[in-house]
């Protein structure tokens, strides 16, 4: 059962539709949050190197407070927020992060006992592209080699 819900884009939908609610939940009630996603599908802004890619992951934690928190904005398939990310102690750079829901693989909440993130929302199944679209860009460069060359 499991297999066949994870191949099955409407589970794929109806999680990213829970991740969008729970954080436009806890943006209504401004509650700070933090959020483990897949990488793959974030858009930085400005684009970030491959050195620091790397040194991020396949999987980063994003905590949304402060700036991060107040400049959050929740749109239907994603949402948006502005982020400093530490580069080393000492050195770190701003960006603007776009985060499609369907990449959201946990929420934690920070609970005022304990100290650890409590998990609220988790995501089990692997993060796709949507098909489509990846469909579409290998059709137009197997057409257009030359696309890619400089």
């Amino acid at each position: 059962m499991f297999k066949y819900m994870a191949q099955n884009p409407k589970f794929q939908k109806l999680f990213a539709l829970h991740a969008k609610e729970f954080i436009t939940q806890l943006k209504n009630e401004g509650l700070h949050f933090s959020i483990a996603c897949d990488t793959s599908l974030v858009c930085f802004d400005p684009p970030l190197i491959d050195e620091i890619k790397e040194k991020i992951g396949k999987v980063a934690i994003f905590i949304l407070s402060g700036y991060s928190f107040e400049s959050l904005e929740v749109f239907d398939d994603f949402f948006v927020f502005e982020a400093g990310l530490i580069l080393k102690e000492g050195e770190d750079i701003g960006t603007i992060l776009k985060i499609p829901y369907a990449s959201v693989i946990q929420i934690l909440a920070q609970d005022e006992d304990s100290s650890y993130p409590i998990p609220i929302f988790v995501n089990p199944f692997e993060t796709k592209e949507d098909k489509k679209q990846e469909d579409s860009m290998h059709a137009i460069l197997s057409k257009n080699p030359n696309l890619l060359k400089g």
